[in-house]
């Protein structure tokens, strides 16, 4: 089965240098960051990511991956961007 992309690239602080690009990669990173404990936000990401089979679905799962990262503080936020919320 092909890889499902992610509707943008996602940076994470974890990996500033390999930005997260498919939906199969971000399911890793949750499982790898919760190491083996989902709680109920990260189960319904991976639940999204699994029930991506449309654009629209593709789209949806890679918000939620995205609001997940930054919830969990592992979304790397460019320099310029972290200046101006100060």
């Amino acid at each position: 089965m092909a890889e499902k992309a992610l509707d943008q690239p996602v940076h994470l602080n974890i990996h500033p240098d390999e930005p997260v690009r498919s939906l199969d990669a971000a399911a890793k990173i949750i499982h790898r960051h919760t190491a083996g404990r989902v709680d109920e936000k990260a189960q319904a990401v991976l639940r999204a990511i699994a029930d991506a089979s449309s654009p629209r679905g593709v789209a949806a799962a890679s918000g939620a991956f995205r609001r997940w990262a930054k919830e969990e503080g592992l979304l790397l936020v460019p320099p310029e961007d972290d200046a101006s919320s100060r």
